[in-house]
């Protein structure tokens, strides 16, 4: 109703300048435009009035075209497969070792490996400085600041298969199938 009311105040305004500057058959028009613009108008807003009678529990505000915020019911996650693009600096962890961290602010970022179509998606865990990490989708997790200079990487704790060559292949096999995705993890710097 608020688009119609914005439309025949607008009609209106454009018709009076008309009446004002056209002569002859034109300026009829012009005068009938007018007339609708100003009608219109009328109608949506008293339109408004009357809902707003009905309906006494809504505020003026909300009204006059401003509608309460209603939270969005949650809705079931699905772990993202897509690759996680990064323009800036980053380091890229390939595997158990160690790994060099500048100072600031950084974030560990572990793209889903597996299949696109969520047919297969395989968990991934990696212990940073002590600090276990792990996700089945593609997302970003914060590190904390205070994690920097050499910094002990392992993946899949606990377990043989960490080593910088079997990460590379695990990884390297997903990414080479059709519809497969296997991007090494990395630590985005100052995200």
């Amino acid at each position: 109703m608020e688009f119609l009311f914005q439309f025949g105040l607008c009609l209106a305004v454009i018709s009076l300048v008309g009446t004002f500057s056209i002569k002859g058959k034109r300026k009829l028009i012009a005068a009938s435009l007018l007339a609708v613009g100003i009608l219109l108008g009328i109608a949506t807003y008293s339109n408004d009035i009357r809902q707003s009678q009905l309906n006494p529990s809504q505020t003026t505000e909300q009204s006059a075209g401003q509608q309460e915020q209603v939270a969005p019911t949650p809705v079931e996650e699905m772990p993202s497969t897509e690759r996680m693009v990064w323009g800036g600096e980053k380091v890229v962890l390939a595997g158990d070792g160690e790994y060099l961290l500048p100072k600031g602010k950084k974030s560990l970022c572990i793209t889903g490996l597996g299949m696109k179509d969520g047919s297969t998606l395989v968990p991934q865990d990696i212990t940073i400085g002590g600090i276990s990490y792990g996700t089945l989708g593609s997302k970003c997790q914060e590190l904390p600041a205070e994690l920097e200079g050499r910094v002990i990487v392992d993946f899949s704790p606990g377990k043989p298969w960490g080593t910088k060559e079997a990460i590379f292949n695990i990884y390297k096999e997903y990414d080479s199938k059709p519809g497969g995705i296997g991007q090494l993890p990395f630590i985005a710097i100052g995200m």
